[in-house]
């Protein structure tokens, strides 16, 4: 399935997150984390792009800088903070993803999650998302 047929699809991912490729310290066990793909009004973040290239049951593997979080995962990224209950962003983070579902979605789930878009999007960056 390319990006284009995943688009407004839930895709659900487990994670892990550590401090090296080696050690997945940051979870005990795979976390889940599920949202709309393609949902974001300034196209496709990074961390999409990769999940646009792989099937259900593959998973691929990002190390990133703290700063390189947020630009990768976009308006997604609270809810990987949250996923993750990083409380502190380390210096570098591990980040292993494998797509474990693609699921339709019905029009009310996607109106839903697009006024809770507009919703964060006018928090002036008091969440601390980065989104002002």
């Amino acid at each position: 399935m390319i990006a284009q047929e995943k688009i407004l699809k839930k895709l659900s991912v487990s994670i892990l997150a550590g401090s090296s490729i080696e050690s997945y310290n940051y979870t005990e066990s795979p976390v889940s984390l599920s949202f709309i793909f393609g949902l974001g009004t300034a196209g496709l973040s990074r961390f999409e792009i990769s999940l646009g290239e792989i099937e259900i049951g593959n998973s691929f593997d990002v190390q990133l800088d703290s700063s390189e979080l947020q630009p990768y995962f976009g308006p997604l990224f609270t809810h990987l903070r949250a996923a993750l209950s990083l409380l502190i962003i380390p210096d570098q983070i591990f980040l292993h993803f494998e797509l474990t579902e693609i699921a339709e979605t019905e029009p009310r789930e996607v109106v839903t999650a697009l006024a809770g878009m507009q919703k964060h999007g006018s928090c002036s960056g008091d969440c601390d998302c980065g989104c002002s």
